[in-house]
């Protein structure tokens, strides 16, 4: 059986409570981690990978060549990118994600999810869901 839920899992504790509100409900999920270049990717991994072991979900990496990191706090699309990347690996019908309002990027907004659901509803016809439960 392929797991429900995708839960974009980078180790911090946002994505860590998606996957323990998805635990706490019985959903079937998986972990996906994605390498994209990021300085603290060593700890991020460690972190994500002890997670999904607490969580009994199966962990998975995915690994990106190519982007540079200025170091700055912001990276351009990151959560676009890592929305499409989990949609491309995994087989899951929704992809779980940590964002939540508290923050100024645009990429953390209702709008910017619900314009997500949006597409994934047109290339999906509805099969797939966003799901972003800290909105």
């Amino acid at each position: 059986m392929r797991p429900r839920y995708a839960v974009l899992m980078s180790g911090g504790i946002d994505s860590s409570t998606v996957a323990a509100l998805l635990t706490q409900e019985g959903r079937s999920s998986e972990a996906i981690f994605v390498h994209y270049g990021q300085p603290a990717a060593n700890e991020e991994r460690s972190a994500s990978q002890t997670l999904a072991g607490y969580y009994g979900i199966p962990w998975h990496e995915v690994t990106l060549r190519g982007m540079e990191h200025d170091g700055s706090d912001e990276i351009r699309g990151r959560n676009d990118l890592l929305i499409a990347v989990c949609l491309a690996v995994s087989s899951a019908s929704s992809i779980a994600i940590g964002t939540h309002s508290g923050t100024p990027y645009a990429d953390c907004s209702g709008a910017h999810g619900s314009a997500w659901q949006e597409l994934l509803d047109v290339e999906y016809a509805g099969a797939r869901r966003l799901f972003a439960p800290l909105l």
